[in-house]
């Protein structure tokens, strides 16, 4: 609880659950569970930027920047392309279901390092991490510097 305000928060919390009791009737009779995942998604996602609005107005204070979307547009461009190259391929075959996590694997990283997500505090974790598994050359860290 980062402020009192509960009227406000269960006033959040009652149109969010109005709201997702609304998507669901519309949603469920064309898709199904696939739109009850989606009513409950949205309603899930505007309870949390409520919350997050209510948060800035009372204590001033932004939880998040820019930053913080930089992975998620990574994971987006990265999910794009491996669908993109997978859709002529039976998704059904272990091996190209393993190949395509792969892909998106090294696409993702790229794309962080590409973006600059890593900061100093990353740097420090992956020294550590690196000390402890034994590495000496600190390979890893060193080659995260280059993209800060």
């Amino acid at each position: 609880n980062i402020i009192a305000k509960t009227k406000i928060k269960l006033l959040i919390r009652i149109f969010a659950t109005v709201l997702n009791i609304i998507l669901n009737f519309i949603l469920i009779p064309d898709f199904g569970l696939e739109g009850a995942a989606i009513a409950t998604t949205i309603s899930i996602v505007i309870l949390n930027v409520l919350n997050l609005v209510v948060v800035y107005k009372f204590i001033k204070v932004k939880p998040y920047d820019l930053s913080y979307f930089k992975p998620l547009f990574a994971v987006i461009i990265s999910i794009v392309i491996v669908l993109m190259a997978v859709k002529n391929f039976d998704l059904t075959n272990l091996l190209i279901l393993i190949a395509s996590f792969m892909i998106f694997g090294i696409i993702y990283l790229l794309l962080i390092l590409l973006f600059k997500y890593f900061d100093l505090d990353d740097i420090i974790i992956i020294k550590s991490l690196e000390n402890k598994i034994g590495m000496k050359s600190n390979f890893i860290s060193n080659f995260i510097k280059k993209f800060i």
